[in-house]
């Protein structure tokens, strides 16, 4: 009788191990299909940095904070990195990071409070604000 338990209990045990793994898949797909759709539907950001290497000759970072007016999927930075390639065409990448420590890094800006270089931040949605706003 203690092994028909035995047996009983263990099949339950899979069975749920086996819900619990399914459902975190599907979990990750979906956020892996937002944050994709997020990328695509955030066009003008990229664009911009496209500008801004044409113009510059420099490569151009954008960063999307995680609420962002426009993403669907509210978790994590995306980042696009934009920079000429050997032939002159602009090559980018485009990913997502948990945070904007990561975000920086994968886009491959240095972290060093030290590092010598210029950013230009460009805030979409928000009006012109004053000082004492």
């Amino acid at each position: 009788m203690s092994t028909g338990w035995l047996l009983l209990v263990a099949l339950v045990v899979v069975a749920l191990g086996c819900f619990v793994a399914a459902a975190y898949r599907a979990a990750a797909r979906t956020a892996r299909a937002d944050t994709r759709q997020d990328l695509i539907k955030l066009s003008s950001v990229p664009q911009m940095a496209t500008t801004l290497t044409a113009t510059s000759g420099q490569p151009a970072y954008a960063f999307t904070a995680p609420f962002a007016e426009g993403r669907s999927h509210p978790f994590g930075w995306l980042w696009w990195r934009v920079e000429r390639a050997a032939d002159g065409t602009p090559r980018q990448e485009m990913g997502w990071a948990l945070t904007y420590r990561r975000a920086r890094k994968a886009a491959g800006l240095p972290l060093s409070i030290r590092a010598q270089h210029t950013e230009i931040t460009v805030a979409l949605g928000h009006g012109a604000q004053r000082a004492n706003d």
